[in-house]
């Protein structure tokens, strides 16, 4: 009875430690995910301010105490890209998309570096996946007719115009965008239609476009 005993007092001991231990784990835990945090947000605050070097310091550093902290990758690769690093932005997004396939906003922003780096076939992949993630990611759809505006190929560049407007009905933009390529093709009626919906959308075109827009509803009407 006497090793039973013991061999029962020894098991309660152990239970009793790793209660005891189990909640100093938790804690450590809890610590080193709020102090990732705190980096995280240290970082989108240095960018919020434009100080862009030290954004990415701390991203980097959120990173570190995290390999698999997703939006400190995203959010490190804008950073570079607005230092024009183009290069290691895209690298922050693949792993970024690494670590979350289905991740809409990746393939976005990863589509905006290859654009930048005149890589727009890879562009348009990325903004097309984003869409296949996401099929109400109206910035995609801009983003793919911009890219297809460029290229020329124009029916497409209407059809993703179109998309975009429908998901953002505001987005004056796209309907900017949408009265120039109808008013290369020469279709008067459409251009100046799509033109006069931008202007009532104005809020988010600057003042140039404001006023080159009033004037194209003007040379459109006397035509």
């Amino acid at each position: 009875m006497t090793g039973k005993n013991n061999n029962q007092i020894k098991f309660i001991l152990i239970v009793v430690a790793v209660i005891m231990i189990a909640p100093g784990l938790i804690r450590a835990a809890d610590t080193t995910q709020t102090n990732t945090d705190k980096l995280y947000n240290q970082g989108n605050s240095y960018y919020a301010k434009g100080d862009i070097d030290s954004a990415i310091v701390c991203f980097t550093k959120a990173i570190e105490s995290n390999s698999k902290y997703i939006k400190a990758y995203n959010n490190r690769g804008i950073a570079y890209y607005k230092k024009g690093d183009f290069v290691n932005a895209i690298a922050d997004y693949n792993q970024a998309i690494t670590l979350e396939p289905k991740d809409a906003r990746s393939y976005l922003n990863r589509g905006l570096a290859y654009n930048k780096l005149d890589s727009l076939k890879k562009a348009i992949s990325d903004f097309s996946k984003a869409t296949q993630i996401d099929s109400m990611y109206g910035k995609a759809y801009y983003n793919r007719a911009l890219l297809y505006q460029k290229l020329g190929d124009l029916d497409q560049t209407i059809v993703d115009y179109k998309k975009a407007i429908s998901i953002s009905p505001k987005d004056a933009n796209a309907m900017r965008e949408l009265a120039v390529i109808y008013e290369q093709e020469n279709n008067n009626t459409k251009a100046l239609y799509w033109y006069q919906k931008a202007l009532k959308n104005k809020e988010k075109l600057s003042e140039q476009q404001v006023q080159a827009i009033q004037e194209k509803i003007k040379s459109l009407k006397t035509q």
